[in-house]
């Protein structure tokens, strides 16, 4: 027959059992919260630096394909090399800008109730860097 220390001795034990149990479990699974966060974080910028060094390196080459039209002002060889960019897939809409920021050569047309009534401000290094880096 069991006596009352043995009865007490069997209950601390479920109790301490219980109790390394929740830590473990509580601390396993904060470890791997805070790993996921960090994990996603990094991925988050990860991305956000390839999504950049794409839109540079497709940038490049838009203004490298359209250098000599731009130079001969050949609008019709330019609007065919911006019908043949923007129908890459990924691409949603193609323009090129003049130093004022007025738009040159949009892929599609606007509808006007769409067109923009404000004037554009002269392009700058420092507009340009936030453009790049804010957008």
């Amino acid at each position: 027959m069991a006596g009352p220390s043995e009865a007490l001795q069997s209950s601390m034990r479920r109790g301490l059992a219980l109790k390394l149990a929740v830590c473990l479990v509580g601390s396993t699974a904060g470890f791997f919260g805070l790993a996921g966060y960090f994990n996603l974080e990094y991925e988050k910028r990860s991305f956000e630096s390839f999504t950049l060094v794409s839109a540079d390196r497709v940038s490049d080459i838009i203004l490298r394909s359209t250098r000599h039209e731009m130079l001969k002002n050949d609008r019709e060889t330019m609007r065919a090399h911006m019908r043949d960019i923007g129908s890459e897939p990924g691409i949603r809409r193609v323009r090129i800008f003049n130093k004022t920021a007025s738009s040159l050569f949009p892929r599609t047309r606007r509808r006007p109730e769409r067109q923009s009534t404000r004037t554009p401000k002269p392009v700058t290094n420092a507009t340009r860097v936030r453009r790049r880096w804010c957008a």
